[in-house]
């Protein structure tokens, strides 16, 4: 309790980057700690992006030897809301070449978020496909910025850029579904190291969501991505491409299949999300 009211110290209103957000302070046994700030927040919840993040990062922690983050799954059980909470990670097993592990989010004694990632050192192999090659786009500078506007945008978003170039913004009435585009963080300088990858992959919004004419709360309810490699010589405040399609849209869920480009145009991971779209007058239940 003592660890926690220390961190819980920290100015919560104050700029924190998302470096801060995911480094959350270990306190021995596989317990991490963490204080998100508000301004990570979409809704009642922190983003996927920092709840992914800050798994990963507590996971690889778990490791006797460092080795890179191959794949990862996620089942959001919960709103992790902003402010402090406790990260739990556990190795199943350390193989010759592949670890496993698992962690648990939790705040006020409920389960936010479950997670388990696989770590493989590189192994020899005459097998080389290369990614699919990034989509043909105009340079940022000359794509529109997709706006934040206030109580309708998640709040977190205010940290990023976006410059449209698939499809349309959410909540216009298209007949399209699939979205793609450039980002970047607009003040942080980091490496694009796994847990970056995870924040820059969780950033766009469902693509379904450009279907709607209305605005409808969404919440991620499961997450799984494979990635190629990270990226440390690349920053995540460099320009880098994401493309999005919905796989389907029933019963107020949707899943789509989303893919990144490093800034290079070098294929960097993909991933997979079901989300929960709660429309006004659809359902009774209230969103995560």
């Amino acid at each position: 309790m003592a660890a926690m009211q220390e961190v819980a110290q920290k100015a919560k209103d104050k700029a924190q980057s998302f470096g801060q957000a995911t480094n959350w302070q270990p306190q021995g046994e596989g317990r991490f700690i963490g204080d998100v700030a508000p301004i990570w927040a979409q809704g009642r919840s922190v983003y996927g992006g920092v709840v992914g993040a800050s798994m990963a990062r507590a996971m690889a922690r778990s490791l006797p030897e460092p080795r890179p983050l191959r794949s990862m799954s996620l089942t959001f059980v919960g709103p992790l809301e902003a402010g402090v909470a406790e990260c739990s990670a556990e190795l199943l097993r350390h193989g010759r070449t592949a670890s496993f592990a698992q962690g648990t989010i939790a705040q006020g004694d409920t389960t936010r978020a479950i997670a388990s990632a696989t770590y493989g050192a590189a192994r020899g192999s005459s097998l080389s496909v290369k990614g699919p090659e990034r989509p043909d786009s105009p340079r940022p500078e000359a794509l529109t910025a997709m706006p934040y506007i206030d109580g309708i945008m998640p709040r977190f978003t205010q940290w990023l850029e976006f410059r449209w170039a698939q499809g349309d913004f959410p909540y216009s009435g298209s007949s399209e579904s699939h979205i793609g585009g450039w980002m970047r963080f607009r003040f942080d300088t980091d490496p694009a190291n796994e847990w970056a990858i995870l924040g820059l992959l969780d950033a766009w919004p469902a693509p379904a969501l450009s279907t709607l004419r209305m605005p409808a709360p969404a919440s991620s309810i499961s997450w799984n991505v494979d990635f190629v490699a990270a990226r440390p010589d690349a920053r995540i405040d460099q320009w880098w491409y994401f493309d999005a399609k919905t796989s389907f849209a029933e019963d107020g869920y949707t899943s789509f299949e989303a893919s990144l480009w490093a800034p290079d145009g070098g294929f960097v991971a993909r991933s997979r999300q079901l989300v929960g779209i709660w429309e006004a007058g659809a359902v009774s239940e209230t969103p995560q």
